[in-house]
């Protein structure tokens, strides 16, 4: 649930007592298909933000 609403999977490790954080992500930081549909909606929704040279 945490990893779900964003928490960083370093937090989640430190909280779940692994040594490493590759236990964490091999069994927990798997993302649920309805939250990776909602992210990528956030981020597709973003505007792209385009940066314009000036003549010096």
């Amino acid at each position: 649930m945490c990893k779900d609403k964003g928490m960083p999977i370093e937090i989640v490790s430190k909280v779940l007592r692994h040594t490493s954080v590759a236990t964490t992500e091999r069994y927990y930081a798997r993302i649920r298909g309805e939250v990776a549909l909602e992210k990528f909606e956030m981020y597709w929704e973003q505007p792209i933000v385009s940066v314009q040279k000036t003549a010096d």
